[in-house]
């Protein structure tokens, strides 16, 4: 029998693939945060509250840290390039995406 967590991080795998994000209910909260944890991916995902309820959440790459560095990477002379820009920051997004990815099924046995 599969456990529900197992369930959970195949959910949350497929979504950040195909969507990029992962979104869920307040119920879910503590497993998902559970997994979190165990997977060591707190520092690569940002969570959200969809609503002012707070009943629904989203989880999503924090691209944040990487924001200085494409700035510094298309600056040129005090002019930044903003197309070289807005494709480091998809880049980094992308990358992301994948270690958040490779992190959740390194755990699934």
């Amino acid at each position: 029998m599969r456990s529900l967590e197992n369930d959970l991080i195949e959910r949350m795998t497929k979504a950040f693939r195909e969507l990029g994000f992962f979104a869920y209910s307040k119920n879910e909260y503590p497993s998902v945060n559970k997994v979190l944890k165990a997977r060591n991916l707190w520092n690569l995902i940002k969570v959200r509250a969809l609503d002012r309820e707070r009943t629904m959440f989203i989880l999503e790459p924090d691209i944040g840290i990487h924001l200085a560095e494409c700035r510094n990477l298309c600056t040129k002379a005090g002019i930044l390039d903003e197309k070289c820009y807005v494709r480091c920051k998809i880049d980094k997004h992308q990358e992301m995406i994948a270690k958040i990815v490779q992190q959740l099924m390194e755990e699934i046995k």
